[in-house]
């Protein structure tokens, strides 16, 4: 059974891979297996939309694999069309699969974010608090600590901290802070506190946090405990997942 993944870098021409393009495609490929569509007609058993509009259904067998709540934003005229064309959807989290499955009935399962941590450096020596992101959605927890204390990694300045625009050598930069900024989201997934404990760094959440880690065994102990919790997100356990949701669609 052939797997093709049609991800946005190449759906939308020109589009840079983003973060869940890495831990929903690139990374979790190698181990369902599928490969990267890279355009043209579709040619296997079973095709996996990743935040891409999916193709009008035939005798493939077809998932939409979504990293974010869109039927929260998109009419409900369009996520029925989409979700006619489908077998199921995938979702990174719990909390996602739930509200899904209270507006629509199609089959919606959870298929976790997958990390090749060989992926993320370490290193020392840069400012001491970090956030990084898409700038529209900077937030206000980073005010509280120091302008010059705060590395910005981002697609454009946020008028707060040192900027870096996002490039390829994002994780060169993110892993030489201590502290990542990451504030929860019910509707986000884990991944970037995920990849911040990766690269070693501890993961502040709100102003406690914030404070509870200016103590350095407060630190070490964020990291500790994160070491064992960022196993389950691994690109293998995410492969083996998304192979669990294709052999209930396509057999």
């Amino acid at each position: 059974m052939t797997t093709e993944i049609v991800a946005p870098s190449i759906f939308y021409a020109g589009t840079a891979v983003r973060g869940s393009e890495r831990i929903r495609c690139d990374w979790i490929a190698p181990h369902i297996p599928a490969t990267k569509w890279k355009g043209g007609d579709l040619d296997c058993d079973v095709a996996i939309f990743q935040k891409v509009p999916p193709a009008p259904k035939d005798d493939r067998a077809q998932i939409l694999d979504m990293a974010d709540p869109i039927w929260r934003t998109e009419p409900e005229t369009l996520m029925r069309a989409m979700l006619g064309r489908v077998d199921a959807v995938t979702v990174p989290t719990e909390a996602l699969r739930a509200e899904f499955v209270t507006y629509y009935d199609t089959p919606a399962y959870v298929v976790r974010d997958g990390h090749d941590f060989s992926a993320y450096p370490r290193g020392t020596g840069g400012t001491r608090f970090v956030w990084f992101g898409y700038a529209d959605n900077f937030p206000e927890l980073c005010r509280e600590v120091p302008e010059h204390d705060l590395a910005v990694v981002s697609d454009r300045p946020t008028g707060h901290g040192i900027f870096y625009k996002w490039a390829d050598n994002a994780f060169d930069i993110i892993c030489k802070s201590q502290i990542a900024i990451l504030p929860f989201h019910l509707w986000k997934s884990n991944n970037k506190a995920v990849s911040a404990w990766a690269m070693g760094l501890a993961v502040a959440r709100d102003q406690g946090d914030l404070l509870r880690l200016e103590d350095p065994s407060e630190r070490a102990a964020d990291i500790n405990f994160a070491s064992l919790l960022i196993a389950e997100y691994s690109a293998e356990k995410a492969g083996r997942e998304m192979r669990a949701v294709i052999e209930k669609v396509a057999t």
